[in-house]
């Protein structure tokens, strides 16, 4: 066998002789699984840019001597902030405008300050409670109209690209000495519309963060409303991870943190244990306090005859089976 290159021939090396070439090389590199894992993260990485939209919930610089939400987001991922300090739930077209064209994860945290008129809405003057609760339920109606309009114009703007839909948060009134409204009646009125946002989300098949799951400690407010660059960094490390692991491309809701941890705003706002004696229902201020738990511990709504007639009341005024003439 020839070991000499004539011409365009190749050179050719007995078995042996290949085996002394190639010992003391290293061999080539092989690529692991984990290493190619971190690959594919760092490129999809690289491409994501998230667009934050909303009021001072993200844009809450002007409020913390902290590092604001931004600041906090672009720890872990580029991004953009497009929201404003004030914005209500009309401005988010208008944002979205300002977006940049690579912008490819859209997060929208607005709704606070239409929230303020929910909250006017229940300390207005009113005849009976339930005129206050139907106030209540048509503020309520028309935020989700409104909202589900923006997101309506937001999705015909990106198209398929991911969204995340923000909930409010519970503001921080009784801890802060906030005496203008309850504790109570906001975390009420903030129920309702976080409600809004995850029946609007699972319409358009958007990712949702609570944020009453989040903004759970004093610490994470600056003011009764504002994040806290404590509370600021909660918000970022969930919005991170939001974008890094939900499955967007099956169009599904998943509501965030799926944990619920306990929350200083709702222990505020519990009702004393008098209060809570007759669940549903108005205590009577006459009954002793030895009998509040015989009162409370009710097995059927048919035990108390107030509550008995109002139940066959309205099991009496059925419409008609469907079908019937």
């Amino acid at each position: 066998v020839s070991t000499q290159s004539t011409g365009s021939c190749i050179a050719r090396k007995r078995p042996e002789e290949r085996l002394r070439t190639t010992m003391g090389q290293p061999a080539p590199s092989r690529m692991t699984s984990a290493q190619a894992e971190s690959r594919e993260m760092s490129i999809e990485q690289l491409n994501r840019h998230l667009v934050l939209l909303g009021d001072s919930t993200i844009d809450n610089a002007n409020w913390t001597s902290g590092r604001c939400v931004t600041e906090q987001v672009r720890d872990h991922e580029r991004c953009t902030m497009c929201a404003l300090d004030g914005a209500m739930i009309a401005a988010i077209p208008d944002q979205l405008g300002n977006a940049p064209v690579d912008g490819n994860y859209f997060i929208i945290s607005v709704g606070g300050n239409n929230a303020t008129g929910a909250v006017s809405t229940v300390l207005g003057e009113a005849t009976t409670v339930e005129e206050s609760i139907l106030r209540l339920h048509t503020f309520v109606a028309a935020f989700e109209q409104e909202f589900t309009q923006m997101v309506q114009r937001v999705v015909q703007v990106i198209g398929q690209k991911p969204l995340v839909l923000c909930g409010c948060y519970n503001p921080c009134f009784h801890s802060m000495n906030v005496t203008t409204v309850s504790q109570g009646v906001v975390n009420t009125a903030m129920a309702l519309l976080a409600d809004v946002v995850q029946r609007v989300g699972t319409r358009f098949g958007a990712a949702v963060i609570d944020w009453r799951r989040v903004m759970t400690k004093v610490e994470d407010f600056a003011n009764p409303i504002e994040p806290s660059s404590v509370g600021g960094a909660k918000m970022a490390d969930c919005i991170v991870n939001v974008v890094r692991s939900h499955p967007f491309d099956r169009r599904v809701t998943v509501v965030y943190p799926t944990c619920y941890p306990e929350s200083q705003m709702v222990v505020d706002a519990m009702p004393t244990d008098k209060e809570l004696a007759f669940q549903g229902g108005l205590l009577d201020s006459h009954v002793p306090s030895q009998d509040l738990d015989s009162q409370a511990s009710a097995k059927s709504v048919l035990d108390d005859p107030d509550s008995a007639a109002m139940a066959t009341t309205l099991r009496g005024a059925q419409g008609e089976e469907p079908g019937s003439d």
